[in-house]
């Protein structure tokens, strides 16, 4: 089950938290379709989706 979650950008890594989640195991991002992109490179670049399943 996934669950929405808050990101912090600490230098050069995204970290991750979720109220609802006591220890996470994956994260997803603008996994779903039709999600508006939130984080974008120094280029103006946006983050492609992504999971961390495997």
């Amino acid at each position: 089950k996934f669950s929405p979650a808050e990101a912090t950008i600490d230098g050069e890594t995204i970290v991750v938290k979720a109220a609802a989640v006591a220890t996470p195991r994956y994260v997803r991002y603008a996994w779903n379709g039709g999600v508006d992109c939130y984080v974008y490179n120094g280029k103006g670049l946006p983050l492609g989706t992504f999971t961390s399943e495997r």
